[in-house]
């Protein structure tokens, strides 16, 4: 991932740029990036990878590469590149763990696989008390409104797995109300880790059966090869494939 984070609240771009930290942080690192890669290879990068990215920061790259010197036709191309980024995928943390119902899960038609957390992964309760015990008399509790602290739904459903031990299915999506994005997906990467992909716009109604849409959507995310399966890419193709409706 080239956009990533570093330190405590830092971000950079690439193993060897600078960590930002502070207001605006993330922005300086996209500086970064559009200055070492260039405003092609920048927006290439950023497809191909998913990075997270918000519609203002997309703005703030294209502002960046204009003022270096980017004519209009290139910030066209850099334009349709950014916006398409339909997601992005990162490692799970206690924080952006969410545990669905079943009747939350939905069918993208995918094989279905089952993942003991509890076992591959120490659970929240479980980092708390090696916390305590790293912390010692020193030890803080996050406060409500931290940003390294799950909201109080998030907290009963990490308790309430933690004490039934239930397992999380692998490739079968489920809406994220809360965001970031409109769906997320819990699969395996190559390396065989479980991650969370992000994907779908929640501010946009999908019109998939509209075959004329459909057709410019699949052109415009290149869906003929949708890359792996650890990639917000691949569930939106999934997603806007045609005859097969979501269900759930």
């Amino acid at each position: 991932m080239p956009l990533k984070r570093c330190g405590k609240d830092g971000w950079k771009w690439g193993d060897s740029g600078e960590c930002y930290t502070g207001p605006g942080a993330k922005k300086k690192a996209i500086k970064q990036g559009v200055a070492i890669e260039g405003p092609q290879k920048f927006s290439q990068k950023a497809y191909e990878e998913g990075i997270d990215i918000s519609e203002s920061e997309i703005n703030y790259a294209l502002e960046i590469a204009y003022q270096d010197g980017m004519n209009f036709s290139e910030g066209l191309a850099m334009s349709t590149q950014l916006f398409c980024i339909e997601g992005f995928t990162e490692e799970i943390t206690e924080s952006n763990f969410y545990l669905p119902d079943d009747s939350e899960y939905l069918d993208f038609e995918e094989a279905e696989e089952e993942w003991d957390f509890a076992k591959d992964r120490p659970g929240l309760w479980e980092n708390i008390r090696k916390k305590k015990e790293r912390e010692g008399k020193n030890y803080k509790p996050a406060k409500p409104g931290d940003k390294d602290r799950p909201d109080p739904d998030a907290f009963k459903k990490a308790q309430s797995a933690e004490k039934k031990k239930k397992n999380v299915k692998l490739n079968k999506p489920f809406r994220t109300p809360g965001g970031p994005k409109k769906f997320s997906v819990y699969v395996k990467n190559e390396k065989g880790n479980v991650v969370k992909v992000n994907f779908g716009d929640p501010n946009m109604e999908i019109k998939r059966d509209d075959p004329a849409r459909r057709k410019s959507f699949r052109a415009r995310h290149n869906c003929s090869n949708p890359g792996p399966k650890w990639k917000a890419r691949y569930w939106s193709c999934r997603q806007w494939r045609a005859g097969s409706p979501v269900k759930g």
